[in-house]
């Protein structure tokens, strides 16, 4: 009878498992725009290998490089690793748990307690097992488990959110170093341009041809532009440390290792004229919000089930005897079985401090995402105004710089016949250096836009996607 209440209790509470003190998961709502418009563009599919669009060998190398050696990304890889160790290990609490034991005890009697019955040595032999299994019946367990694996969602998605950021680096540390590059051999050719008009006209000088005034303007525009090629060269090697680092080369490498860079960089790549503010939804760094927003939810059920009774059953089977040739003999065997009860009486508040606790990292989880989701959009507002208005900026330099050259030509024809000084040479070649290096700065902005648009929307977009848009209209 005894027997029968046992399987009666264990009955019933299975037939009761299933119930959850989770709250309901609500996503918070915010105020999004149905799609983006991208300024002048026409609809294409970008992969999710967007950089590949570049077309530039160098680039798809470093970032390779990048993704097999990047500090972060394996470091974001070790969180993962970790996450779902951890989710293996709440999973595991869910099924019934075997235990095994065997053992060999000697006991000695007393002599002055029993007398001429004492100082008697007995063995005792044993080996059992033991089954356990804790019934889920207010879900505590299951709700562990559950925000363990939205924690392993949260720690896969930051993975990904690193390594968008880490591909985005490294292009946009390419391209800079690329534009460097360029600024540098524009300021060199203008370096050398200007020492040979400096010998030239120091001999003219020494001859009396040139004014001593005309000589140290040249002279202190040759110093100038020296200075500004240092200042470039500084740069140059500082930008390109930074790109050593971020693809992860040994501190051999970075201090003594130089990189391969395009001679002129790529077209930006259209970015299609209207794109779906869904593909928002797709950022990693919104999905590991969403994760961690649920596991911290799941978290409140299972503290909330702390003030319910737990409940577990135990079953062990096994043989005991007093010498060990007969200990598996059928008359040697043993068995129990229990259910047993745990309910905590008074804590003085711990539980409820507890699913306090979980209830304000559940609010500031709903914080957290509100604020990835504003950040979020806020970067594809501003990659969409870099693109607009960068545009329209390299156009105007390029603009700029055929203008200059014509009025250095035309300033330098004035000076040799006379009818100018030469300040107006030194002008027009300076005003020519700084438009020939801004619009390389400018054309590396409108690559950075178009980067920081794939990076925005989490990288790439289908056919699909923009056929979503199309559909909607």
């Amino acid at each position: 009878m005894r027997k029968g209440l046992i399987l009666s209790a264990a009955a019933a509470a299975l037939l009761l498992g299933g119930c959850s003190f989770a709250p309901e998961m609500q996503t918070p709502n915010s105020e999004l725009p149905q799609n983006f418009e991208s300024p002048e563009q026409t609809g294409k599919s970008v992969s999710l290998t967007w950089w590949k669009a570049f077309n530039d060998p160098v680039l798809d190398a470093l970032i390779d490089e990048a993704l097999g050696h990047n500090s972060d990304l394996l470091l974001a890889a070790s969180n993962v690793a970790s996450a779902r160790a951890a989710l293996g290990i709440e999973s595991a609490s869910l099924y019934p748990q075997l235990n095994a034991s065997a053992g060999l005890t000697q006991t000695n009697t007393s002599e002055t307690t029993y007398g001429s019955y004492g100082d008697v040595t007995y063995d005792s032999y044993s080996a059992s097992a033991v089954l356990s299994y804790e019934i889920d019946l207010w879900g505590k367990l299951r709700n562990a488990r559950n925000a363990a694996e939205s924690t392993l969602m949260a720690q896969e998605a930051n993975r990904a959110a690193v390594r968008l950021a880490l591909v985005a680096g490294v292009a946009e540390n390419y391209f800079a170093l690329a534009t460097m590059e360029q600024n540098v051999r524009v300021t060199k050719q203008a370096l050398v341009s200007r020492e040979e008009t400096y010998a030239f006209r120091k001999k003219q000088y020494e001859r009396g041809v040139v004014s001593e005034l005309v000589l140290r303007q040249i002279e202190a525009d040759l110093a100038g532009t020296r200075a500004q090629y240092a200042a470039l060269q500084q740069q140059r090697a500082l930008a390109s440390t930074a790109l050593a680092i971020l693809v992860g080369r040994t501190p051999k490498a970075v201090i003594e290792g130089s990189f391969t860079l395009a001679s002129t960089l790529p077209e930006a790549v259209e970015i299609p004229a209207v794109l779906p503010s869904d593909l928002m939804t797709r950022r990693p760094d919104i999905k590991a919000a969403l994760a961690a927003l649920e596991s911290a939810n799941f978290t409140i059920g299972s503290a909330k089930a702390a003030y319910f009774p737990s409940f577990s059953l135990t079953g062990s089977a096994g043989y005991a005897s007093q010498t060990g040739g007969d200990l598996f003999d059928s008359a040697s065997g043993i068995w129990g079985t229990g259910v047993a009860m745990n309910l905590s009486i008074f804590d003085f508040g711990r539980i409820r401090a507890n699913i306090e606790r979980a209830k304000v990292a559940k609010e500031a989880s709903i914080t957290q995402y509100d604020q990835v989701v504003r950040k979020a959009f806020g970067e594809v507002a501003d990659a969409l105004n870099k693109q607009r208005y960068g545009k329209a900026q390299l156009s105007a330099l390029e603009a700029q710089v055929e203008a200059l050259k014509q009025a250095l030509h035309l300033a330098q024809k004035k000076f040799d016949a006379g009818y100018s000084d030469y300040l107006e040479v030194l002008d027009a070649q300076r005003s020519l250096l700084g438009a020939e290096t801004a619009r390389n700065t400018a054309r590396q902005g409108v690559l950075s836009a178009s980067i920081s648009m794939y990076k925005a929307l989490g990288g790439g977009w289908s056919e699909a996607d923009l056929k979503s848009v199309t559909d909607g209209e």
